[in-house]
């Protein structure tokens, strides 16, 4: 019998003979450190489930022990351990200070399982939070721009999108500019947050007038009263004007790029010079750089108003050929792809490139640097 099922049975048998697992005196408890994350405690548990729970598997956990924002809401992702007689659960991403969650533990034998609200205090973090950048990051945006992002100092709690305005050139606010999800697209750290204009009054001819009009100006502004991940409000509104241009409708030509290729025995950087601006979070994904078909570790970064890609190898450059690998996904801001626009002139035919074909862009390491 392995020793899994060994502790198992006898806490069973435990149960059958009239005694339970010395859970009852179990409690749960936030463990809450100034440089740290909250963690979520199960502290005085009995030997026998401490050593049973130290055998589980990642996919066992959830159904013992559960951590979420409210009822029938998925559970918080994140990882378990034990340490002696305490389970910790180590969030994924840092629990929202001033928010409460609710905590279950649900142990074998017939003692009821445990449940409480636990909320991280809210913390004072030596400076406020404030909005670092709104990509695109030039003033010039097209007229059938599809998606912007804005980039904050510190992890963001879930906000109102009414926090989140367009005004027009008269200072009127724009009706309903936002596709209307009720979902927000924020990245793993909660510090970018993806803001997404409703497609139907992008593309020409679907809902009636687009929402931004080529020549004229727009005020992006984001309101003092959002909150951050520690419950506090920023440190004070950001506002950025915006001169709409002429829409973008062609596909992206890889082939038409500009490569700078390095010399060989440096780690200088290739650099990729595009046609127009790019969708900056796709760049640091969507491009990378391969030699005899295997990728190349390094540093990407991001130039010139997402016009522009270097990336610096771990390794210096040897001499061959190589290519800038481009995935499929990549988009300009108006959502165009390689080989194929967001929207097709009328009456022009659709071009569907396969979307498993990769596409390679080669280039050359030849020069030695002197």
């Amino acid at each position: 019998m392995s020793p899994r099922a060994a502790i198992l049975l006898a806490l069973l048998l435990t149960a059958a003979c009239g005694g339970r697992p010395a859970v009852k005196p179990a409690t749960l408890a936030l463990d809450e450190s100034p440089h740290g994350p909250a963690v979520v405690e199960v502290r005085g548990l009995d030997a026998p489930t401490a050593r049973w729970l130290r055998s589980f598997r990642p996919e066992e956990w959830p159904a013992v022990l559960s951590v979420t924002v409210g009822a029938g809401l998925p559970q918080v992702s994140g990882r378990y351990e034990v340490r002696r007689r305490t389970v910790r659960f180590i969030p994924g991403l840092p629990l929202e200070r001033g928010r409460s969650y609710r905590v279950r533990f649900d142990p074998p034998g017939p003692a009821p399982p445990l449940t409480a609200e636990l909320a991280p205090a809210a913390g004072r973090p030596t400076a406020a939070t404030r909005v670092t950048g709104v990509y695109p990051s030039s003033r010039v945006w097209p007229e059938n721009l599809l998606r912007f992002y804005i980039h904050f100092s510190a992890p963001m709690a879930p906000v109102s999108m009414g926090e989140l305005q367009l005004i027009d050139d008269k200072g009127r606010p724009l009706e309903e500019p936002f596709l209307p999800l009720g979902y927000e697209f924020w990245s793993l750290d909660r510090t970018r947050l993806t803001v997404l204009l409703d497609p139907g009054r992008v593309k020409r001819g679907v809902l009636g007038e687009p929402v931004l009009e080529a020549g004229r100006r727009y005020g992006l502004v984001v309101g003092g009263d959002w909150r951050d991940a520690a419950g506090l409000t920023l440190g004070g509104s950001y506002r950025q004007t915006v001169q709409i241009g002429p829409a973008e409708r062609r596909p992206l030509e890889p082939a038409s790029w500009r490569i700078s290729a390095p010399s060989v025995g440096t780690r200088t950087p290739i650099k990729v010079a595009f046609d127009r601006a790019l969708d900056r979070a796709l760049l640091m994904s969507a491009l990378g750089v391969t030699k005899d078909g295997f990728p190349l570790a390094g540093r990407v970064t991001v130039i010139e108003g997402e016009a522009a890609w270097l990336f610096t190898p771990e390794a210096s450059w040897e001499r061959g050929v190589y290519a800038v690998a481009v995935g499929r996904q990549l988009e300009d801001p108006a959502g165009n792809r390689p080989g194929r626009a967001f929207e097709a002139a009328p009456g022009a035919p659709e071009r569907r490139p396969d979307a498993a074909a990769a596409i390679q862009v080669p280039f050359k390491v030849s020069v030695r640097a002197r």
